[in-house]
């Protein structure tokens, strides 16, 4: 009898601990809501299935020199110029680093990782990364429908 009450509590246990899990997952494979998607959530995951769509972004390392700061600001305004007139609004990240030389920019696409290019091969990665932006977009319009 008390191996009966043994093996009982043992089973009240593992239903009350995986119940939870259960459901949240029952949830998830139903919405496809990945906020509900138990131990596997990351921003960039939440982020696509807020828009559906890969996040891009374009950070830009520049030497920590002070006397080009301005053509620093003018630099990000450009790429961003030129991710406008292919239809995207990218955020630039400009970030100093001191062991530079010159500004290179690198493009990330999900979690796809394009460069770094120099400064004068960015319109090269703005290219690549729009090319792939829209692969990847088409991927998860896919996968939705």
């Amino acid at each position: 009898m008390a191996e009966r009450e043994g093996l009982s509590l043992i089973t009240i246990i593992t239903v009350a601990l995986a119940t939870p899990t259960t459901l949240m997952l029952s949830y998830f494979v139903m919405t496809k809501d990945h906020t509900y998607r138990p131990l596997a959530i990351s921003t960039e995951t939440l982020e696509v299935s807020a828009t559906g769509r890969p996040r891009l972004r374009a950070f830009i390392d520049v030497p920590a020199d002070e006397s080009v700061r301005g053509a620093n600001a003018e630099f990000a305004n450009a790429i961003k110029a030129a991710f406008r007139g292919r239809g995207l609004d990218v955020p630039v990240i400009v970030e100093q680093q001191s062991q530079l030389r010159s500004p290179t920019v690198t493009y990330r696409v999900g979690s796809s990782r394009l460069g770094p290019f120099p400064a004068e091969d960015a319109a090269a990665g703005v290219r690549a990364a729009t090319q792939a932006y829209w692969m990847q977009a088409k991927r998860a319009d896919a996968a939705g429908n």
